[in-house]
């Protein structure tokens, strides 16, 4: 069977694991090879010896014990990345890792993947990658196949079971590695390349020496757009080729576009296949090389050859001002960093996120997608919304206005979400809820609760009918949600643009309160776009549910009621000022008479000082049955 397997992929899997050396293995089932660190700075020159670490990644066996394989055995897949890791630590000085057969499952790749964070500045990191893949000419994706993945699911591919090429591109290129150099046995890995020309390195040392100073993300392909061969004497054509160099080689430091110029001619003449090689379609790229060298290769050499220190120091990905450019668009890092949590590389997503929060502090998507990802915001968020359970349960109990008071108008954001099994789709989701959220909780009047929040309560609720669950958290929970309004939705991507369902269902009554469709471009301002969607929202909700509160005082001018900053009102509010008690909109008959507005001038925790402009010649010193009654018109905008 052909060796199917998306170069994305394979350097996923590999960059990390390696990385990772010092973190300890994530499975007992994973070989390492300890070396001692080559780290050093060299004597005068203020550079340091490259750290080497491999990962080597071979599956010929798929499948589960409980589950018999989709996907065709392969016959020297895991053979080729076990003599592969054996050569780079015994005459190279890797520090290897190893992911073969069934223990190379997707939690065991995405795992590794993430903690190709841990790496440091001056690590050179290899990545080989042997086993099946999938290409999807359509949409222009490759994957990865772990050992443990489906083939199928249903009537469609499994591809929540594959690792997508686009987020490992993603991990890459916020990785801080200086070097990062995949080899991948692999169908279809010409797809990943710029396209830019390599030319054979000039210049002896000093070419070695400056191409090691400056980062690089490269690959060496054993196929362009075409299935590669499985077969071979004990190893695949290409995978034989490549031992033998590393063995036979008469060089002691050469790079890997040398390499792969050999691999090219020798590959081509055997099989007719075509090895590419080249840089990695990403930002961090800068024009280095990734450069091996023996064990024996007297690295004072190198660093001696032109004298002196050099003029530029070396700079690794993570200082990307000197070493080339990242996404300046905070739109790009901030669907970077969703797709990576959404892929379970949380490690690599909190990582773009402080590079997202470094350079777009200010920005409005930057702090929704700090409070979407950051753990300390979802715990805390976790704990506002228990406490705002108990204040919801204690009401009456020490406030001084008590059952007058207003009901806070709650909205849970569940939406909107996606089924789309396309991470770009699923990003832009969760994208435009933690916009729509963070837009929402900055307009007067609104409590808002996130799904993440909500979600786990609710689940302890379907808990709650055992007898070993805490009935408080149903009770909790129900106690909220009858206060709420649900925002719902569904984003579905429809050429370049994605169509947005709103929908908002008040709990209490099954009627869906708002109800819209929004178009978004991949060119629009999302955080713009979602500030007037709230707008739209909010204006709505206070046309059809309203804050309502009696008037408990009312005395030269001045009124009080039980609506403040925990309703979220703020000075200069304007409200109605109603005789009577609200009529409900849908009524028949309206028996509440509008008699002026009150403006708020003095915010309490739960009541307010208005000052009040009747009607004509109205006036009032007494209280009655006044009520306030908030006004759609009212500006909500902090």
């Amino acid at each position: 069977m052909q060796k199917l397997w998306t170069f994305l992929g394979w350097f996923a899997l590999g960059l990390i694991p390696w990385l990772c050396a010092g973190c300890g293995p994530s499975s007992t089932s994973r070989s390492h090879d300890a070396v001692a660190p080559k780290t050093q700075t060299l004597r005068d020159t203020g550079l340091q010896i490259p750290r080497y670490r491999a990962l080597v990644i071979g599956i010929s066996e798929y499948g589960t014990p409980s589950r018999a394989s989709e996907w065709d055995k392969l016959e020297t897949a895991r053979g080729d990345a076990a003599s592969i890791g054996d050569i780079l630590s015994q005459q190279y000085g890797f520090e290897v890792e190893r992911l073969l057969d069934r223990d190379a499952t997707r939690e065991a790749v995405v795992a590794a993947l993430d903690r190709l964070m841990d790496a440091r500045a001056d690590d050179a990191c290899l990545v080989y990658f042997a086993g099946h893949g999938y290409y999807d000419q359509k949409m222009g994706e490759g994957y990865w196949i772990p050992s443990d993945a489906r083939r199928t699911n249903g009537a469609g591919p499994a591809r929540e079971d594959w690792v997508w090429n686009s987020t490992i591109n993603r991990i890459i290129d916020a990785a801080p590695a200086r070097h990062i150099l995949v080899i991948a046995d692999t169908c279809y890995g010409g797809s990943l390349f710029r396209g830019e020309v390599m030319t054979p390195p000039t210049g002896g040392l000093r070419w070695y020496r400056r191409a090691m100073t400056v980062p690089s993300r490269f690959l060496i392909s054993s196929g362009d757009l075409e299935p590669v061969l499985d077969s071979g004497v004990g190893h695949s054509v290409f995978a034989k080729e490549i031992l033998n160099y590393l063995q036979y080689t008469d060089q002691q430091i050469f790079s890997a576009s040398e390499l792969g110029m050999v691999l090219r001619t020798r590959v081509s003449q055997l099989t007719g296949q075509m090895v590419r090689m080249g840089p990695m379609a990403v930002s961090a790229h800068a024009g280095g090389e990734f450069v091996f060298a023996r064990n024996s290769f007297p690295w004072q050499r190198l660093f001696e050859a032109g004298g002196g220190q050099d003029r530029e120091s070396p700079v690794g990905p993570t200082t990307r001002s000197a070493s080339g450019p990242r996404p300046a668009d905070v739109e790009d890092l901030v669907e970077n960093a969703l797709v990576l949590e959404n892929q379970g590389a949380s490690n690599a997503a909190q990582l773009v996120l402080r590079t997202l929060l470094t350079r777009y502090n200010a920005h409005p998507l930057a702090r929704a997608v700090a409070a979407e990802l950051e753990p300390r915001g979802r715990a805390t968020a976790y704990d506002d919304v228990l406490r705002l359970i108990d204040r919801l349960q204690g009401r009456g109990s020490t406030n001084t206005v008590a059952g007058n008071s207003a009901r806070p108008r709650i909205i849970a954001c569940l939406g909107p979400t996606t089924a789309s099994s396309d991470d770009a789709v699923a990003s832009r989701a969760l994208l435009y809820r933690a916009s729509l959220r963070e837009e929402l909780s900055k307009i007067s009047g609104c409590l808002v609760v996130d799904r993440d929040v909500l979600e786990p309560l609710l689940q302890e609720m379907d808990v709650g009918s055992s007898e070993v669950a805490d009935r408080r958290v149903a009770t909790s929970v129900g106690r909220l949600l009858p206060a709420s309004l649900l925002l719902l939705g569904d984003v579905i991507a429809v050429g370049g643009s994605d169509e947005v369902y709103i929908r908002v269902v008040d709990t209490e009554t099954s009627r869906i309160l708002v109800s819209t469709i929004e178009r978004f471009n991949r060119q629009d301002d999302v955080a713009a776009r979602c500030a007037k969607l709230a707008l739209q929202i909010t204006s709505k909700l206070k046309s059809v549910k309203p804050l309502e509160a009696k008037v408990v005082q009312c005395k030269d001018g001045m009124l009080e009621a039980g609506i403040g900053r925990f309703h979220k009102v703020e000075p200069g509010d304007v409200f109605r000022v109603l005789d009577g008690r609200p009529d409900d909109a849908s009524a028949a008959v309206q028996q509440s008479k509008d008699i002026g507005t009150a403006t708020v001038i003095d915010v309490g925790e739960e009541s307010s000082n208005f000052r009040v402009q009747w009607s004509g010649h109205s006036s009032r010193s007494v209280t009655g049955d006044l009520w306030l009654c908030e006004m759609p018109d009212t500006p909500t905008s902090r």
